[in-house]
């Protein structure tokens, strides 16, 4: 929960400065601002995704004068623009994580040059950089969105239904990571992800087939989510007999089913253009479409949390897992680390940080297959 400082009487002459909070038992270290249970969490993993702490949806960020450093008040609040860049270089060395920046869409050539300025200075040199301009430049409920489609309208002329906004973005995403380029000296350390819209393969094709803007990527970026679609849910609710047991053996027939259509399809489109093909976000999607913006969580998102906490859900990452590697996937970022369930979905493998490994059963599910993976 939020933790309020309230100050009520000072010294006008001696007020209080450099004010900081630390938890009991934790070590106070100013240079390393990571609570080390979190570090202890995120060991296992190769590669880390920013996205959330970069605050990338809705970034207000413009100029490198607005970006986040460590003399803020504030992070990852509303009025706040993420982490600062340097906390997250320092994180991945320590961790020897693979870096995974997904930059502001309104970023202007110098946010990304003095950007990739200080990664090259501050991080380690036997690190891959995953770059990506913004987040899902497809989703609707983004700001990123309709930035790019006023831009690929108004700009480049584009019609409605040729996708504006995926002609701009790529635009743009090509000139930002020619910028990396320029900085690094080459292309060597860098993986540049172009972000698509798994459920239709549509978006992909209008993508790739602007302009040659596709010789400028390396990876097609896709977020195969395995749950049920809106309108399955609206079947649901007129039902309302939905158990957690049917909810397990459909997600399974899902897999199979909508993971390969979707991953292999994205996956023959990537060898096309010569790219490899990754999940930015992965995992399950049980939602109430219909109720999730009700005051109270609805009986059926009651039902997708159970179904979330059920041992077997473990057993469905490890057949999602085998379905997106067997059909192409060479990456997957798993969304998310630790996330409380609500009627706003069910994200983190783990409910909260000291959560019990054996009752968070994806987190069980994906640390045999990052086990598995090194082995």
């Amino acid at each position: 929960g939020d933790i309020v400082l309230m100050v009520r009487e000072f010294e006008p002459d001696a007020p209080f400065r450099n004010i900081r909070f630390w938890q009991p038992d934790v070590e106070q270290n100013e240079d390393f601002p990571f609570h080390p249970k979190l570090v202890e969490f995120l060991e296992p993993f190769g590669t880390l995704r920013f996205m959330d702490l970069m605050q990338t949806n809705d970034s207000l960020i413009e100029t490198w004068a607005d970006r986040p450093t460590a003399e803020h008040q504030f992070f990852h609040l509303e009025a706040s623009e993420g982490v600062p860049l340097e906390w997250l270089c320092q994180l991945a060395n320590h961790l020897q994580a693979n870096p995974w920046f997904c930059m502001p869409h309104a970023a202007d050539d110098d946010y990304v040059r003095q950007t990739a300025e200080m990664v090259k200075r501050l991080l380690g040199p036997d690190l891959t950089i995953y770059l990506e301009l913004s987040n899902e430049v497809w989703n609707g409920g983004f700001e990123q969105t309709h930035f790019f489609t006023r831009i690929g309208r108004e700009e480049l002329g584009v019609p409605d239904y040729q996708m504006p906004h995926r002609a701009a973005y790529v635009k743009r995403a090509s000139e930002m990571f020619a910028v990396w380029e320029e900085v690094f000296g080459g292309l060597e350390r860098l993986q540049r992800t172009v972000g698509m819209q798994a459920s239709t393969i549509e978006t992909a094709i209008w993508t790739l087939g602007y302009g040659d803007y596709h010789k400028n990527f390396d990876l097609l970026g896709i977020a195969p989510y395995f749950g049920y679609e809106p309108f399955r849910t609206a079947n649901l609710h007129a039902r309302g007999d939905l158990t957690v047991d049917e909810v397990i053996e459909n997600l399974s027939g899902f897999i199979d089913y909508y993971g390969k259509r979707k991953i292999a399809g994205h996956r023959a489109l990537a060898e096309q253009y010569g790219m490899g093909l990754v999940a930015y976000e992965a995992g399950q999607h049980l939602l109430d479409w219909q109720k999730r913006r009700e005051p109270e969580p609805s009986a059926l998102t009651e039902i997708f949390i159970a179904a979330n906490r059920d041992p077997r859900m473990k057993d469905l990452y490890r057949q999602y897992f085998d379905v997106f590697f067997e059909n192409g996937g060479e990456l997957m970022g798993v969304f998310a680390s630790i996330g409380h369930y609500s009627k706003w979905g069910s994200w983190g493998i783990k409910e909260y940080l000291e959560q019990p490994d054996e009752d968070a059963p994806k987190y069980q599910a994906v640390i045999e297959a990052v086990k598995q993976a090194k082995h």
